[in-house]
């Protein structure tokens, strides 16, 4: 959980809003290859929805 932090300043510092698209592609094939991590994966959509609500529509 502590890259968790790392990953979403990282995210915060690309063109997200863009980009919104690619990332979510990349967390769906992320998670499908790796269900073990579901909730990180959970975690960081959900930080990013709650800062990027236009996002998750």
């Amino acid at each position: 959980t502590s890259n968790l932090s790392i990953m979403v300043g990282e995210i915060f510092q690309d063109n997200i809003v863009h980009d919104h698209g690619l990332l979510a592609r990349a967390t769906i094939q992320s998670q499908i290859a790796s269900p073990f991590y579901t909730s990180v994966y959970a975690a960081l959509v959900s930080v990013i929805n709650n800062k990027f609500p236009h996002i998750g529509e």
